[in-house]
């Protein structure tokens, strides 16, 4: 199977919500999110996703939870850290 860039999956949402009622907009994007996770969509993709649409920002935080930004800490800036001291 072929696998769908960001692009493509956002140029998806954009069709098919175009034609569904706002008020059912929400359950749409919990359903689109859910297939794309049943099909393999990398998790940062579903959260790029989220980033482009407030529906699908809330039915990705809903099913995978707010995104862990962990790798934007700077760690060496660490005030606790004991690189300099030595260990016994």
């Amino acid at each position: 199977m072929t696998e769908m860039s960001e692009d493509q999956l956002i140029e998806l949402w954009d069709i098919f919500s175009e034609y569904v009622p706002k008020n059912n907009k929400e359950a749409l994007a919990v359903q689109f999110v859910k297939w794309s996770q049943d099909n393999g969509v990398d998790e940062d993709v579903l959260y790029a996703l989220g980033s482009e649409d407030p529906y699908l920002g809330e039915a990705v935080e809903e099913l995978q939870g707010k995104k862990d930004d962990y790798e934007d800490e700077d760690w060496e800036d660490d005030p606790y850290s004991s690189d300099t001291e030595e260990w016994d």
